[in-house]
């Protein structure tokens, strides 16, 4: 692989072209909902937003709260005391086989019925008013296995899980008089965290939180008898948000996430930044990696949010509709002016169903790619951010309200959690900005990290310009709306890193809790064995770091730049949430010369799917100390033929990578690369079409259960 995730973007005078600009039906993506209302038990659809309710079905299900996995909505019953299907046509219910006490399982108290991404979960008390017990549930059999305990002690039907088809978070409110505790929950373990405490009365219109759904990063709750609202996964605070109308009952005995998909099942696709002209072309890639046809409709828009003409071989135009058969792609590049005037926009895809979306611009220097920088699509705003920054860092926002404006506040912190100053701005509907964090606050040098919150959901994008011209993008610093930080341990994985030969890696993270937080970072060689990198506290193959609240380390390796590359991977396992990443900088006679970011992965799968070609770089690396990894690589033409595939097997905690042209014995292609394994791994993928300058492609991480092209 010649090296990897080389960048150089261009900059021009330190102000970053952007325009992350989303559309106004983004907000409402995720606060449709499947709910059985009170009352008549009928199933139906329900706006969070409005507390409007549309009725599907007639039939009454006796339901407690339902759950979404695999595309198929299911219910825990309380009369049957197990596990059901729900027809979302119909609302015919099929009973599972198997119920939760069958065959001396010892299950107790059912106290809540939820799933995430990773399954169908239950929880239940041994004996009522006893210690609660975490379950995952067989979809097909109904039959549940005990993960662990929670600690908790709290009485049957005083608990409810969340319902997510789109996150692996799962969370539990316990109820207790006028008291509501939200515990964040380990899948893995059982073990449950205290998120917050919220207290209410008689006359409150938040409180009793008696179903719940977390999607696009927000937990949302039926307030029984008050209405609908929020609930901060951070502190536990509870905002409503809508009321039923006049009428109509704002009771429901369980919600779960419309559709039934999860985000990337379909709809719309948010590509917030394009360039053409002066120097720029930009490129549409669309990878329908699902085994049907999708079509995709993008639509190209103005900074002010008008039409744009976008220059394609097929003509100046503002929309476009590409049909992607299975396994099919488009990788379409602009045929500007280059010594035209410089246009910027942005753009959004509407596609019948999911494909892997992006943009990305490249600068020419005559006629030459010089630079070039992706553009990854985004699902949903928040209010809340945080990244790495430093004096030059590039901040790009914008305002997807067509009708309220933002009040946007940037805070800074240097690296031992100092609040170093902040700037309010207000960002007009429909608008956006671009700055550079050093003038904005009127600072002249600092290294730390920024905290980007807003009165209504914005988007925002960094980029590090430290070594600039060099530049490389910034991990995405999107949080939850609401969240306030804190939260439970968590593992990051790094899968690729490089040092000597011209390379330093710099480590990163980021503490943006009110807690400390202690990261242990362990490296890895190709072999798996530990991997011993220079830092200036010597050369070591395990790092802790002690971040204060709002702390961060930044911290570069201090190889030899004239011995031998050397390449492997790592991960952070740290007692709270961080950002975390490393930076693979290359130095040519001492200068850097070009730099790729690796963000970080927060749980290895089995199925990546990402736009390829001949140089197309991929590396991997196998997270399981005990099991090999048997990894298929296959190939895809443009037009959804496989081209070629190749198996490698890859060691307990070795890494490798490769290009894909000389790895399937190919030498010409461009189409998309499906990645399989036979155990979860992490992989990370670059662009080298235009070597030397490349730039990372998004994420290709899909679930496992992600129905592929065959």
């Amino acid at each position: 692989m010649e090296h990897k995730l080389i960048k150089t973007i261009f900059f021009a005078s330190f102000v970053w072209i952007a325009g992350v600009i989303l559309m106004p039906d983004a907000l409402g993506a995720d606060t449709v909902v499947y709910a059985i209302q009170g009352g008549n038990d009928v199933l139906g659809t329900l706006d969070l937003n409005t507390g409007i309710f549309t009725q599907i079905s007639t039939q009454a299900v006796n339901d407690y709260e339902l759950g979404v996995y695999g595309g198929v909505l299911y219910g825990a019953n309380t009369q049957f005391g197990g596990l059901f299907q729900l027809n979302t046509s119909t609302g015919a219910v099929t009973l599972a086989p198997t119920y939760f006490q069958q065959n001396a399982s010892g299950f107790g108290v059912l106290n809540g019925f939820g799933s995430t991404t990773d399954g169908l979960f239950a929880m239940a008390g041994a004996i009522p008013g006893g210690v609660n017990y975490l379950w995952s549930v067989n979809p097909a059999t109904g039959v549940p296995t005990q993960v662990g305990s929670t600690g908790v002690v709290a009485g049957g039907g005083s608990g409810f899980l969340s319902a997510s088809n789109d996150s692996s978070k799962l969370y539990w409110e316990v109820q207790n008089g006028y008291t509501d505790t939200l515990y964040s929950i380990n899948t893995s373990t059982g073990a449950a965290t205290l998120m917050g405490v919220y207290t209410f009365n008689g006359y409150s219109t938040t409180g009793d939180a008696f179903s719940m759904v977390f999607t696009g990063g927000t937990l949302w709750a039926n307030f029984y008898g008050g209405g609908f609202g929020t609930i901060s996964t951070s502190t536990g605070v509870q905002t409503l948000v809508s009321t039923a109308p006049a009428g109509s009952s704002n009771a429901f005995f369980g919600i779960a996430p419309y559709p039934l998909g999860p985000a990337n099942s379909g709809g719309s696709y948010y590509l917030s930044d394009l360039a053409f002209a002066g120097g720029f072309q930009t490129t549409l890639t669309l990878i329908n990696y699902s085994p049907q046809a999708v079509t995709c409709t993008t639509n190209f828009y103005s900074d002010s949010g008008g039409p744009l003409l976008v220059p394609f071989a097929q003509g100046a135009i503002s929309a476009r509709t590409d049909v992607l058969p299975p396994g099919g792609s488009i990788h379409d590049q602009t045929i500007a002016s280059l010594t035209a005037a410089v246009t910027e926009g942005w753009a959004r895809s509407t596609c019948t169903g999911p494909v892997e979306a992006s943009l990305l611009y490249r600068f020419f220097t005559n006629g030459v790619a010089t630079s070039e920088a992706g553009v990854n699509a985004e699902a949903a705003p928040t209010t809340s951010f945080v990244t790495f920054a430093q004096t030059a860092t590039g901040i790009a926002y914008a305002n997807p309200s067509t009708t309220q404006s933002a009040t946007v506040t940037f805070t800074v912190f240097n690296n031992a959690g100092a609040n170093l100053g902040s700037k309010s701005i207000t960002l007009g509907p429909l608008a956006h900005g671009a700055s550079n964090l050093g003038p904005l606050l009127g600072l002249t040098s600092f290294t730390g990290m920024v905290e980007i919150t807003s009165t209504i959901p914005i988007n925002s994008l960094s980029l590090n310009a430290e070594a600039f011209p060099v530049i490389s993008s910034l991990p995405p610093g999107d949080l939850p709306s609401g969240f306030g930080g804190g939260g439970g341990a968590t593992t990051y994985y790094f899968s690729d890193l490089a040092f000597a030969g011209g390379f330093q890696t710099t480590l990163t993270l980021i503490n943006y809790s009110p807690q400390a937080v202690t990261c242990t970072t362990k490296f890895y060689s190709d072999s798996g064995a530990p991997l011993s990198i220079p830092f200036s506290q010597g050369t070591i193959s395990t790092r802790t770091d002690v971040l204060p609240p709002n702390g961060s380390i930044h911290d570069q390796t201090i190889a030899s730049l004239t011995a031998a590359v050397t390449e492997g991977w790592a991960q952070s396992s740290c007692t709270g949430p961080v950002q975390a990443s490393l930076l693979y900088r290359l130095y040519t006679n001492g200068v850097a010369t070009s730099e790729a970011g690796v963000n970080a992965e927060t749980a290895p799968t089995t199925e990546f799917a990402t736009f390829a070609q001949t140089a197309t770089g991929v590396a991997y690396a196998n997270p399981s100390t005990t099991q090999s990894a048997s990894i298929a690589f296959e190939v895809y033409s443009a037009a959804g033929t496989r081209l070629g595939s190749q198996t490698v097997t890859l060691g307990p905690l070795a890494h490798s990578a490769a290009n894909l042209g000389p790895l399937l014995g190919l030498t010409s292609f461009t189409g998309f690369v499906k990645i399989t394994s036979t155990i979860p791994i992490v992989s990370l993928s670059l662009n080298a079409e235009a070597f030397p300058v490349i730039s990372s492609l998004p994420p290709g991480d899909l679930s496992g259960s992600t129905a592929l092209v065959p």
